[in-house]
């Protein structure tokens, strides 16, 4: 009996071994049907997830991008080879076939579990799955094992700041589209009896909750690949082998404990609760995660988010100065006992010194050593000063103004400066604004085009380089519009000229990385800019997607009080912030007022805490918390250095245009060179507005510069009157001097401060005396050489037919004498032509290339003068010919969603080798929403040798280039008729 009894107890205990290998034994065969969604669950992490369990399984993926149940439905009756198919083996090994069919997979494994789901967009939309989920089922199930569980994937809202399509199912709002997902899928799971639900989509909402906050996408939908898929690939796993995620070993590479611990909870939590949200915001990390540059920019950002007061944010939504301002309109005073939390400071030095022992304040003296962010307006140059914008679009070389900006931003980082307000995109079509000159012309796709050339120029490739700031786009929006040309006032724009001619620019260049944009001081339409919720958030956050900064305009936030907008700062402040503002720029609105708005529930903690994120999440980007000082470097490393110089030269040489010549130029073998005029022998007013640090000691003059080129020339000066007034002293040594020469250069124009911000002139012609100067030294008979300096097209009068030559060569910066010397004596080939049309009269303003067409073409002109500009927009000569040849496309009938290649031969015809640009214009003869005449779609610069041909192409967008935009900003494309025109040459495409 004994034996008997041994025996039955080694059979039992041999039986629950058995038992417990064949368990341990056991594979799970896992088989999604879905899309991205399902991708992002299961294809990364649930292996590994179960591996660490001892737990066998094969996991697959059948994938199609945006994948629906009907779409899933049509593949099945159609047996298409549509799917990739990627699978997981027993091994680990990860396989893919491509054209892969659903009946294939089907039969590829025995499963144990299938899951389904709806595409994201449609997944909270419980109508969508009802047409086509039970044949969907159905047609599954004739291929599987009756012990096979088909099993439902609930998917997950997108994040708040989505700007998907399908978002607005939903009102743009996270928790209604949760809340649907949630209603559809217990919906789905009574009516089809689906075996088991993964609450993927609870399980990130959950992760939501905690410090992660609410960057759990990539891309506002599909998740974040590291923690984002793990959390998801966590709900699946204590799904489908019912066990705890909580603990588990595996983790991807490099992840934080305290991301590991978060996102499992919120995966259990899921399983436990799987159509309600567990709120885990009690699950905080004890240690400072935005300490650790190794984690994630947006965790960082949360984490420290967190831990702030609500002093502490709101004063890092405020900017102060720091040094001395030497711009008029700006002038500030030394902020005095700076608190240590502010936010940004406008730095006027040029050393990094003081900068730093403010930065250091900062970091050692506030509780949470959050950095200083340092700004200023280097516009057009540091120390080394480039010619104006305006100037730098004539050039039509984005290459040129992208390393123009990122010698600035080299000089700029090694003096302190983080961050720039630059570039101005404002489209401007009335040269009596002063502002012109910070911008790049007329014209919207030119503006978009040098607004992206400046972002990558300042930012370069990664924001924390040693030498890149951040880049501010302004002034958004319509800044340029201003009434009559006057600075400040109100600009009246509709919104389908907002979304066709305002806007393009900044969509254009937010697509290359800017990081942050500056509001207005102008009101648009009766809602001033800096508190118009529509273009602040509807548009550029909501639309757009933008994540980035926005600051205020000087003082515009205190301006909504003038504006008639607000009563006071107190609500001018609710105003801006609200709409969208996140910094006040010298209000002093939101330091005195902005705790008690949110005390007074006037502004929502959200709204607060928003705009905080986006100004720490700047200055992670920037590296500000793992550097935040700025190395201390000799002057002479910094500024001017050869390289930087040469850049600057040929900048210089490529924005002049070359308005008239009867011949005189290139001037040949001359004897003796009368230099006149008040800007010939002036450094100073060569740099024009916003000139930075530039120092009158590193400008090359214009005398100098000719004299330097005519070696062999006599050369003799006289300044024959100043800029403006009434003296005319010096009018008989100018006469003297032409009548000796035998070529007169006359150097006039505007003062570097007539122009900019707060010169607005109602009278843009030359100066009174400097027209009679010209006037006398014109009767003289000699030959005339008119060079301009100006911040603005001007209306030139009689000085026109004064002049054998006009050359504009703007305000050229440090380093424009020798462009100037070269153009006159032929050593340059003048090759830039106008961004922004010169009106023959100031009646025509405002008067552009692109208007709209007229009701009667023939008639309306002006009865007075002629209704044509004296210098149209593209404008330009060189001193060699240029023919086009006929223009060809690789087709002709086009279809929405096609590209097409166009291609036109330029031949050199002349005896100099030249630089030419070719303008592509799109002309549409008729529209459901009326277009310009001609619209600027590309444009291309290349050099051609005398006797060379050279072919130009250009690759259009049928959407894009050749459709158009409605007042709501949605593209859309006519059939019909379309002409592109490069030069005088014309090619008709059809869209079918």
């Amino acid at each position: 009996m004994k034996r008997i009894r041994c025996f039955i107890v080694l059979l039992l205990a041999s039986i629950l071994f058995a038992g417990e290998v064949c368990a341990k034994e056991k594979i799970v065969r896992v088989l999604a049907i879905g899309n991205s969604f399902s991708e992002d669950a299961v294809c990364q992490n649930l292996y590994e997830l179960a591996t660490a369990e001892g737990q066998k399984c094969v996991i697959a993926n059948m994938y199609i991008g945006g994948c629906s149940l009907e779409r899933h439905l049509n593949n099945a009756r159609g047996n298409l080879k549509a799917y990739r198919y990627q699978k997981i083996g027993l091994d680990g090994l990860r396989v893919q076939a491509d054209s892969m069919m659903l009946s294939k997979a089907l039969k590829d494994e025995s499963w144990d579990y299938i899951s389904l789901q709806q595409v994201s967009g449609l997944s909270g939309i419980y109508d969508s799955y009802t047409p086509f989920l039970p044949e969907l089922i159905r047609y599954i199930k004739s291929f599987i094992s009756p012990k096979t569980k088909l099993i439902w994937h609930q998917t997950w809202a997108y994040a708040q700041n989505s700007t998907h399509k399908d978002f607005e199912r939903y009102g743009c709002n996270q928790m209604k589209m949760y809340g649907s997902i949630m209603d559809a899928s217990k919906k789905v799971m009574k009516e089809y009896g689906f075996s088991l639900i993964i609450p993927s989509g609870t399980a990130v909402q959950n992760a939501r909750t905690t410090f992660i906050g609410d960057n759990m996408n990539r891309d506002g939908y599909h998740l974040n690949l590291i923690y984002g898929r793990y959390t998801a690939a966590c709900a699946w796993f204590e799904t489908l082998f019912g066990k705890s995620v909580v603990g588990n070993t595996y983790a991807p590479k490099n992840m934080h404990p305290a991301l590991v611990k978060a996102t499992q909870e919120a995966a259990h939590q899921a399983v436990l609760h799987p159509f309600e949200v567990t709120n885990l915001k009690a699950l905080t990390p004890g240690e400072k995660l935005y300490t650790d540059s190794s984690l994630p920019l947006d965790i960082r950002v949360e984490d420290l988010l967190g831990r702030m007061t609500i002093e502490e944010k709101v004063l890092q939504l405020n900017q102060y100065t720091l040094g001395t301002n030497n711009i008029e309109n700006n002038k500030g005073v030394e902020v005095k006992n700076t608190p240590a939390e502010i936010g940004s400071l406008i730095y006027f030095g040029t050393e990094p010194d003081l900068r730093n022992r403010m930065q250091r304040h900062a970091m050692e003296n506030s509780r949470l050593g959050i950095p200083i962010l340092f700004g200023y307006d280097a516009i057009h140059g540091f120390r080394t000063i480039f010619p104006i914008p305006l100037a730098q679009a004539c050039s039509w070389n984005p290459g040129l103004v992208e390393q123009g900006c990122r010698i600035t931003a080299q000089e700029t980082k090694l003096s302190g400066i983080d961050w720039t307000f630059s570039p101005m995109i404002d489209v401007s079509r009335d040269p009596r604004w002063g502002r012109v000159a910070e911008g790049y012309g007329e014209d919207p796709y030119t503006n978009g085009v040098f607004g992206q050339a400046a972002v990558r120029g300042y930012q370069g490739k990664r924001l924390d380089d040693s030498l890149s700031i951040a880049a501010c786009l302004k002034h958004y929006v319509g800044y340029g519009a201003s009434e009559a040309g006057r600075d400040y006032v109100y600009t009246e724009i509709s919104r389908q000229t907002l979304w066709d001619t305002y806007l393009p620019p900044y969509e254009m260049s937010l697509r290359s990385g800017a990081a942050s944009l500056m509001s207005s001081f102008n009101n648009i339409s009766g809602i001033p800019s800096s508190a118009n919720h529509y273009t602040l958030t509807e548009v550029l956050r909501n639309k757009w997607g933008f994540r980035g900064l926005m600051v205020s305009d000087w003082g515009a936030v205190m301006q909504l009080i003038n504006q008639k907008m607000a009563r006071d700062l107190k609500e001018a402040g609710k105003l801006a912030i609200n709409a969208g503002v996140d910094m006040d720029m010298m209000s002093h609105s939101y330091d005195k007022y902005l705790k008690e708005l949110v005390e007074e529930k006037a502004v929502e903690p959200a709204v607060l805490d928003e705009s905080v994120r986006r100004l720490l999440r700047l200055k992670f980007q920037l590296g500000l918390f793992e550097n935040p000082y700025t190395p201390q470097t000799d002057a002479s490393t910094r500024f001017r250095r050869p390289a930087s110089v040469k850049a600057a030269e040929e900048m210089s040489a490529q924005s002049m245009v070359l308005l008239k010549n009867d011949g005189t130029l290139p001037l040949r073998a001359v004897k003796r060179l009368a230099v006149i005029g008040p800007m010939a022998n002036n450094a100073h007013d060569l740099l024009g507005c916003w000139w930075g640090h530039g120092e009158d000691k590193d400008i090359h003059k214009l005398l100098d510069g000719i004299t330097g080129e005519f070696k062999a020339s006599e050369v003799r000066y006289a300044k024959g009157c100043d800029f403006s007034g009434e003296d005319e002293t010096g009018f008989q040594e100018a006469l003297q001097s032409a009548k000796w020469a035998d070529v007169v250069v006359m150097c006039l124009g505007e003062k570097g401060s007539w122009s900019g911000e707060n010169n607005s002139h109602a009278d843009i012609t030359l100066p009174q005396i400097q027209q009679r100067l010209m006037q006398k030294i014109h009767a003289t008979g000699k030959k005339v050489i008119l060079v301009l300096a100006n911040g603005r097209p001007l209306v030139l009068g009689p000085v026109v037919e004064q002049s054998n030559a006009i050359l504009e060569m703007w305000q050229p910066g440090t380093d424009g004498a020798s462009a100037v010397a070269g153009i006159l004596s032929g050593r340059i080939n003048p090759s830039g032509k106008l961004a922004m049309t010169f009106p023959y009269s100031q009646g025509q303003i405002p008067i552009y290339y692109n208007r709209r067409s007229s009701a009667r073409p023939t008639q309306g002109f002006y009865k007075d003068m002629v209704s044509e500009p004296l210098y149209p927009f593209g404008y330009g000569l060189s001193y060699t010919r240029y023919s086009y040849g006929e223009l060809s496309a690789s087709k002709t009938v086009l279809h929405k969603g096609e590209k097409v290649s166009v291609s036109v031969p330029v031949a050199n015809d002349g005896d100099m080798d030249g630089m030419e640009t070719v303008f592509l214009y799109v002309s549409c003869p008729y529209s459901r929403i009326t277009r310009p005449v001609k619209e600027l779609k590309r444009f291309d610069k290349r050099m051609i040798r005398k006797g060379e041909t050279v072919r130009f192409e250009f690759v259009l967008d049928v959407n894009k280039d050749l459709g158009f935009v409605d007042e709501q900003g949605n593209q859309f494309v006519d059939a019909g008729e379309v002409d592109l025109c490069i030069g005088d040459k014309t090619l008709k495409l059809h869209i079918e």
